[in-house]
């Protein structure tokens, strides 16, 4: 059987997307039949670090697999020598004893000697370029560049990322597979009470919730705003919970601005800011939550929508084609990107419609959808590293 090595992407926590991202493929894959799978393991360049990244499916991994080049000098030249005798290219002799294939989404090192399968997130830099600084579209655009042509295989989440991809890269678009991951709750999920999550960060029994990091481009203020037009119009006492990290990787103090308003229009009772938590905790407060809010300016394909549908839940979405494309076939709220009055509208009416609390009925209906979406995502994940594997079959 072939094996993958996984690269971690985040393990410092700040991108939680990422993380979950692998985390959900691995469980996909994980679930296939036998002879549809193949063979996963972890590799670390050097050493495990403390914070493991795959913890929570470390026990549907093979094996993790460490490497590091020899330290003394004696090592290096029998490692020097072997490498001559059996031709080894790069880094490969040091990961071909373990048999690693193939590696996703990053090779671990520079010049690995294995092929590699790239996953590219989105396209923001070409669609959006004014949601981040022209120095970081630069930055995106060279490591992209970078390893679509040094990669064997691409993995791009959504259709609408391939349709960029075709005006980027339309020399490459024979590389190119779409794996639309889907959110695959383990064990966790389902042991906290919604409802004593809730009360354990003081929190009132319905309140709208928003996942995401706090950087511009996931358009918090234009909840913020929303909320202001509700408080305004009064009537309702409405609660948005934002969870997700604080940190902003852009350099833009986005939570600053957040907190400025806040204060500013006095919703700082309303609107609850949590930052990142442990990832049980999230869940319960989803499943406790009236609905999920996505009001992204820009995404290549939500985590936080994915849970969601994991669970039912409904969701109230910026009119992206990507989040179109996520919520196919669901009966779902599609807001314009920058018009708060409109999503006032939309949250009032599904505060005055919507039952907070899980549903059994709703997530039912949910583990149904996700059963199908689960297969799909992993046979394309795994249909990619095989072609890496054998490009000419």
């Amino acid at each position: 059987m072939s094996s993958t090595g996984i690269v971690a992407i985040d393990r410092e926590w700040k991108w939680a997307g990422g993380r979950y991202y692998l985390h959900h493929l691995i469980r996909s894959v994980a679930a296939l039949p036998a002879e549809d799978r193949i063979e996963l393991h972890d590799v670390w360049w050097g050493s495990i670090p403390d914070d493991d990244a795959f913890a929570e499916v470390r026990s549907i991994l093979g094996k993790p697999v460490v490497v590091a080049p020899p330290t003394s000098l004696g090592g290096r030249l029998l490692r020097k020598a072997q490498r001559v005798l059996h031709g080894s290219q790069g880094a490969s002799d040091l990961f071909t004893p373990h048999g690693i294939d193939v590696f996703f989404p990053i090779p671990p090192c520079e010049n690995a000697g294995i092929p590699y399968v790239f996953w590219l997130p989105d396209f923001q830099y070409f669609r959006r370029p004014d949601l981040m600084s022209e120095e970081l579209c630069r930055q995106l655009e060279s490591y992209y560049q970078k390893h679509v042509q040094r990669a064997s295989c691409v993995v791009l989440s959504s259709e609408d990322a391939r349709n960029d991809f075709a005006h980027v890269f339309p020399g490459k678009l024979d590389r190119a597979h779409v794996v639309r991951f889907c959110s695959v709750p383990d064990d966790e999920w389902w042991k906290l009470s919604p409802v004593s999550v809730a009360e354990q960060y003081r929190l009132p029994e319905r309140f709208f919730i928003v996942c995401n990091q706090f950087t511009r481009h996931k358009n918090h203020m234009t909840l913020l705003r929303a909320m202001h037009i509700l408080a305004e119009r009064g009537g309702r006492d409405i609660h948005l919970v934002c969870t997700g990290s604080t940190f902003d990787h852009r350099q833009e103090d986005c939570i600053g601005q957040v907190k400025a308003y806040l204060a500013e229009h006095d919703l700082e009772a309303k609107v609850h800011i949590l930052g990142l938590m442990p990832r049980a905790e999230q869940i319960a407060l989803l499943r406790q939550s009236v609905a999920a809010l996505q009001p992204s300016w820009f995404e290549g394909w939500s985590t936080i929508v994915e849970d969601a549908k994991t669970l039912g839940k409904p969701v109230l979405a910026s009119d992206l084609p990507v989040h179109r494309e996520q919520l196919a076939a669901l009966q779902e709220s599609f807001l314009p990107l920058d018009d708060a009055g409109q999503w006032a509208d939309a949250m009032g009416k599904a505060w005055d419609s919507l039952d907070a609390g899980p549903s059994p009925v709703q997530e039912g209906q949910g583990q149904a959808r996700l059963k199908v979406a689960q297969r799909e995502c992993g046979l394309s994940l795994v249909r990619a590293l095989r072609a890496a594997i054998h490009p000419d079959s």
